[in-house]
This record gives C-alpha cells, structure tokens and sequence, in this order.
C-alpha cells in the first residue's frame, strides 16, 4: 500500500511537473507570438510611411534600413544604400553637419527637426528636416 501511495504520489508530483512546463512553453509561444507581431507592426509602418526613413549607424551612417520613400526622393535603390554609409555616397552637402547631427544625437539621444542640405543620386540639393532617436539593435 506504502508503495502504491509513494507511486501515486510521484506519478501526480510528474503530472504537476509536466502541466507547469506545458504552461511555461505556452507563455514563451505567446510572447514570442507578441514579438513577431509587434516586429511585423513595426516593418508595414516603416515600410509604407509617406515619410523618409532610414536607419543607419550613428558612428558611420552606414545604412541598415530604408523606406521605399527615402529611396524614391534621394533617386537611389535600395541595394545602392543598404551596406553603405552616408559619407560614401556623398549625401550630406556639408559633412560637418553630419558631424553636428551625430555629436547633438549622441548627447541628447533624440533629435527634432534639424535642416540639413542633402544631395540626390541626380546631384540635386534639398534642404530637409531631420529627426533622429536612438535604438538599439
């Protein structure tokens, strides 16, 4: 009997075991379900904002990401600026002021609306607002 009961009691202490790892899994299936979708909010906001956008380095400007609006305004491709830096493709008019951006965004961890003169593929200059925060990847 003794035994019966040690093995009931082993056999409910494993079922617990089991239902509480079962319950562990779901939760990380939930939040991990959370993180997909929230990344996926992020990218179609990104991705289809009227606005230029671009993620870069804050050391280079070496460009991680772009919106096709960003593309479409400065005349590059996607390809042509992703992989490549700001200062490499010739895009700010004074590189002092990427100089001034960087050094302001570092300080201050987020920019609003600094005019900046940049220059298209086609050689055009633009005078545009540039706004900038940090984040981490």
């Amino acid at each position: 009997m003794e035994k019966v009961q040690a093995e009931l009691k082993r056999n409910r202490k494993d079922t617990l075991n089991n239902t509480n790892a079962n319950r562990e899994l779901k939760e990380g299936n939930i939040s991990e379900q959370k993180l997909m979708e929230s990344e996926e909010k992020f990218s179609k906001a990104f991705h289809s904002s009227p606005t230029l956008m671009a993620i870069t380095r804050i050391k280079d400007g070496y460009f991680i990401d772009v919106n096709s609006t960003y593309c479409q305004v400065l005349g590059y491709s996607r390809e042509e600026l992703i992989g490549n830096t700001s200062l490499e493709l010739d895009l700010w008019v004074n590189p002092e002021q990427r100089s001034k951006f960087k050094k302001k965004l570092e300080e201050f961890k987020k920019i609003n609306a600094i005019d900046v003169e940049v220059r298209t593929k086609s050689g055009e200059i633009l005078m545009m607002l540039f706004s900038g925060d940090i984040i981490y990847l």
